[in-house]
């Protein structure tokens, strides 16, 4: 079968004081101008629902053309950021199983919102 999504989920080193979770989504370009549209609405509903079921601050979407994943793809396709292990507050509940059940849960239904959408 033919995949119609790309979610792909990582975490992320910053200074310390960095928290929260953002989500990354193509940049529209020659490479990515035939999912660009869709990528950046399921990035607009991961987020909402991954902030919503995690607690962590809304760092927003943003779109990016320097990754191989989304330059190479041929299907919507995101990158969630949930939190920071630098941070060591995000590093403890990353730590924990009911936050990553958490953020699981959030990205599941951002995905859902996303493919129910018309």
């Amino acid at each position: 079968p033919r995949s119609t999504l790309f979610p792909y989920t990582t975490l992320f080193r910053s200074d310390a004081n960095a928290k929260g979770t953002t989500t990354l989504y193509p940049a529209n370009t020659k490479w990515t101008a035939g999912f660009y549209e869709k990528s950046k609405t399921v990035a607009i509903y991961i987020q909402a629902d991954t902030v919503k079921s995690c607690g962590t601050a809304d760092l927003g979407i943003s779109p990016r053309d320097d990754l191989p994943l989304f330059n190479w793809s041929r299907v919507p396709a995101t990158e969630v950021l949930v939190a920071y292990l630098s941070n060591a507050e995000e590093d403890k509940l990353l730590a924990t199983d009911e936050f990553r059940w958490n953020a699981a849960w959030g990205i599941r239904n951002g995905i859902i919102k996303y493919l129910s959408s018309p």
